[in-house]
């Protein structure tokens, strides 16, 4: 199965009628792999097909697939410092295991620090620190690092915690936030379903969402609201040398929510296709191999600063989405738009 395109920029989510600025042209397929354990083998292979041919179709045929002009950015470097000394907090669930599978393959040392519940499949010549983001950080004393990378935190405790311990041990400390850290008037959701924007409206210094009156350290906190606070206490552990990501909707390989592949099951399905609002609607997605392996490079290359990992390029509607989607569908199929009321 043919890979998708080398991501060599910043790549991205899907927000709906939410347009979210990046600094270069990213590269990312419209069409994800998945493993997931609920596909019949029917919708496997159709989800190959659309991975195969995703690359050269979705994004205009053979010079989307090309090397970018650009790619002399630090943020995008493909140098391979092989001395390097990562640490991967995680590395077992979605994103993690292909940020672990490239990072081994560029040559650094390699440690990943999971609880040791996953049958993940993972790549020989890595250190396993085993333990406990909440209570168990044992594996992780002594150790001297030049990166870690932040990719599962699920609780800004974790992030207290491990910057604490870590911020006299390593150089650059990467967090893997999100877009729902920004305060966007009007939301991510329903509420901004007639808004269809034609430029970007939310750039890295966009304002993010910040404590509510009454809330306290050590209070527990909302997804958007997580992703701010883990931020701002990486940055006051690691000044100058943190790196935050933040990216939209997440697909490919190991994306067990069908939020993006339910579109090509169904539009291979044929018939009638329910497509939702208007077909005008911006639209922002990454495949996970294109994050991972580009954060892998910001640790080699030991960019700092904060960056929205959003794509593609250009403005993509929804309309065009399932459009491209549709180009390599097997049955004849035809879009009814309905509104969101």
């Amino acid at each position: 199965v043919a890979r998708r395109q080398e991501a060599v920029g910043m790549s991205g989510g899907m927000l709906g009628s939410v347009f979210v600025m990046i600094r270069r042209p990213p590269r990312s397929t419209l069409f994800p792999y998945t493993t997931s354990s609920d596909l019949t083998p029917t919708r496997r292979d159709f989800l190959k097909t659309a991975g195969a041919v995703g690359a050269g179709i979705a994004l205009g045929g053979a010079s989307a697939c090309a090397p970018d002009s650009q790619s002399d950015d630090s943020a995008a470097s493909t140098t391979t410092p092989a001395s390097k000394r990562l640490l991967i907090l995680g590395g077992t669930g979605f994103i993690g295991p292909n940020m672990v599978r490239y990072a081994v393959e560029r040559g650094p040392e390699v440690s990943i620090f999971p609880r040791g519940r996953s049958d993940a499949e993972l790549p020989e010549g890595l250190v396993h620190l085993i333990g406990d983001r909440n209570d168990d950080h044992t594996a992780l004393v002594g150790r001297t690092l030049d990166a870690v990378l932040d990719n599962n935190a699920q609780d800004y405790r974790w992030v207290q915690k491990s910057t604490e311990l870590l911020k006299d041990a390593a150089e650059q400390y990467i967090f893997v936030s999100s877009i729902s850290a920004y305060d966007l008037e009007g939301g991510f959701g329903w509420g901004a379903k007639d808004r269809i924007l034609m430029e970007p409206i939310v750039d890295e210094g966009y304002k993010r969402i910040s404590p509510p009156e009454g809330w306290g350290d050590g209070d527990d906190a909302g997804y958007g609201l997580m992703k701010t606070l883990s931020e701002d206490i990486a940055h006051a552990a690691f000044p100058e040398r943190t790196t935050v990501v933040r990216p939209g909707l997440i697909v490919g390989p190991a994306d067990r929510t069908d939020r993006f592949t339910y579109w090509p099951v169904r539009i291979d399905e044929g018939g009638e296709v329910l497509a939702p609002g208007n077909p005008m609607h911006s639209n922002q997605i990454i495949d996970q191999r294109d994050l991972t392996e580009w954060i892998v490079r910001l640790a080699e290359t030991g960019t700092t600063g904060d960056f929205n990992g959003t794509g593609p390029g250009y403005r993509l509607t929804m309309g065009e989405m399932l459009e491209q989607v549709g180009t390599i569908a097997t049955n004849e199929f035809e879009f009814t738009w309905v509104t969101e009321d």
